[in-house]
C-alpha cells in the first residue's frame, strides 16, 4: 500500500481495495464490448472461428472412474457375482441329477 508501506493487508483491506479498483475499471461500455467481441450480443455465431472450439471437443476416451461412480460399479459387480453363484449351483444340480450320488462319490 502506498500510504502505509510495510504494513500487511488484511482480508478486509483487500475487499475495500478491490471494490474501489473495480468501480473505477468496470463500466457498462466494457461489458457491452465484451458481449459484442464474443458474438453473444448482437448474436454472431461466426465471430469466433471453429478452430477455437477444438479444445472443448469430447475425446474418444471413456470417462475415468470416479469416486461417485464406484457405488454403481460395486452394485453391478455384486449382481454379476450373484448370477455366477446361481449358475454354479445350477451346474452342480444338473451334474447330480445326471449321476447318482453314489457314482459321484466313487469318482
Amino acid at each position: 500500500m502506498i500510504n502505509h508501506p510495510g504494513q500487511r493487508i488484511s482480508q478486509y483491506d483487500l475487499v475495500a481495495l478491490f471494490g474501489a479498483a473495480f468501480l473505477q475499471a468496470a463500466n457498462v461500455q466494457k461489458a457491452v464490448n465484451g458481449f459484442n467481441a464474443a458474438g453473444i450480443w448482437p448474436f454472431n455465431p461466426d465471430r469466433i472461428s471453429p478452430e477455437r472450439y477444438v479444445a472443448a471437443e469430447v475425446t474418444e476416451e471413456p470417462p475415468p472412474v470416479t469416486v461417485s461412480s464406484l457405488p454403481l460399479l460395486m452394485y453391478i459387480l455384486r449382481l454379476y457375482l450373484r448370477q455366477l453363484r446361481s449358475l454354479h449351483r445350477q451346474t452342480y444340480r444338473f451334474i447330480f441329477t445326471l449321476f447318482n450320488w453314489e457314482t459321484v462319490k466313487k469318482l
